[in-house]
């Protein structure tokens, strides 16, 4: 897909009726063999959206898509005070590189529990049985130190060696 995920507003599961079951099928295997998108607009509730149909494994999923003028522009954000001298880029390139990589895994959203959502079933379980509720909120300091490149560096490569100790599974590509 070559939408910037950043466009993305909200998904739906699209499904046929019992007549256009067919005419689905051929949609869906269409867009998953070329690997492409469909955008257009949809009425949802009055209102005209920009739209992205895409197929998925089992099915299409719709998007909605921000305008292009609803999403804010990094430029102001990425303006740098000073570039980095090519040298000590290219070394914390290929020291960030070689960390990016021992970390890469194949990613199992099962994994990912919502600890929020775990926390917040603790506190109304302890409202409900009258327990005092633990506020052990941690303590966050805020350097204002500037880093030096070294230090960059240096950071980077406790990383990976912190990371070579752990074992991995091997990355496995996969479709979206």
């Amino acid at each position: 897909m070559d939408i910037d995920p950043i466009y993305l507003k909200k998904h739906y599961y699209v499904g046929p009726e019992q007549v256009g079951q067919q005419t689905f099928q051929i949609l869906q295997n269409s867009l998953r063999k070329s690997k492409r998108i469909g955008i257009g607009y949809i009425t949802l509730r009055s209102t005209e959206y920009l739209a992205a149909v895409r197929a998925m494994e089992e099915g299409i999923a719709l998007s909605t898509l921000y305008f292009a003028d609803e999403v804010r522009s990094t430029k102001s954000i990425y303006e740098y005070d000073e570039v980095l001298p090519d040298a000590f880029s290219q070394s914390a390139l290929k020291a960030i590189s070689k960390l990016v990589s021992k970390l890469t895994v194949h990613f199992d959203h099962a994994q990912y529990k919502n600890r929020h959502h775990d926390e917040l079933i603790k506190v109304i379980n302890s409202k409900i049985n009258n327990q005092i509720i633990p506020h052990d909120l941690p303590d966050k300091k805020v350097e204002d130190e500037a880093e030096s490149m070294e230090d960059i560096v240096a950071a980077i490569q406790r990383s990976i060696e912190s990371v070579s100790r752990i074992k991995t599974p091997p990355v496995q590509e996969w479709l979206h």
